[in-house]
């Protein structure tokens, strides 16, 4: 299960698949590796912390993942320090990971042809929480869980910085939004009451 929530629904491939429809051609035929991959562990990792399949086997299979995560980071950095060379790392990911040696030597091809990406996906599982927290505390009440997380599939996976200026914009809209009548202001709204502390604000 968090294999699928990592790389399927509601992870990479959601925000591919959201990406495709994008009306800006670039971001239909590039994908930022911090966001994308990053994306796919922070929705690993949330879905438990709500809840679902929060189960010991699930936490445990989660837990390899990170395992892996921060061991490709090490070597990555290693490899491209020059403090590693190619048979050195085929063993420790024997040694450390488990892997056989054809799955070992399949991770260090990688390393080599894709120097810098291993470390970006927990690089990026980090930036998206602290975007969530910047998020939580800049919308208060306003902020639900739909409106972010719908807001970062429609901005799709650009780097960071550029995610988080986006998202300012779209949160920047949605406080100047009234929130619905019943509950859902465009989706995200917090019913009556809300409404009507809305517009005694905007009275002032």
């Amino acid at each position: 299960a968090s294999l699928v929530v990592r790389e399927g629904y509601p992870g990479r491939c959601l925000m591919s698949s959201w990406a495709s429809r994008s009306i800006f051609p670039l971001r239909v035929i590039h994908q930022d590796e911090a966001t994308a991959g990053g994306w796919g562990h922070y929705c690993e990792e949330r879905i438990k912390e709500m809840g679902f399949d929060d189960n010991p086997p699930s936490r445990f299979m989660m837990l390899q993942s990170h395992v892996l995560a921060c061991v490709r980071v090490m070597l990555d950095v290693k490899i491209a320090a020059g403090k590693l060379g190619w048979q050195q790392t085929v063993e420790s990911l024997i040694d450390h990971m488990g892997m056989d040696r054809v799955c070992a030597e399949a991770e260090a091809r990688r390393f080599v042809s894709q120097p810098g990406v291993p470390l970006l996906h927990y690089w990026g599982r980090d930036r998206l929480r602290e975007i969530r927290r910047w998020a939580k505390d800049k919308m208060e009440s306003r902020f639900t869980e739909t409106f972010f997380h719908t807001s970062i599939l429609k901005t799709g996976p650009l780097p960071p910085p550029l995610l988080k200026r986006q998202l300012d914009h779209l949160i920047t809209d949605e406080l100047h939004r009234p929130p619905d009548e019943h509950g859902k202001g465009h989706g995200h709204g917090h019913g009556t009451a809300s409404k009507k502390a809305f517009l005694k604000k905007k009275a002032k």
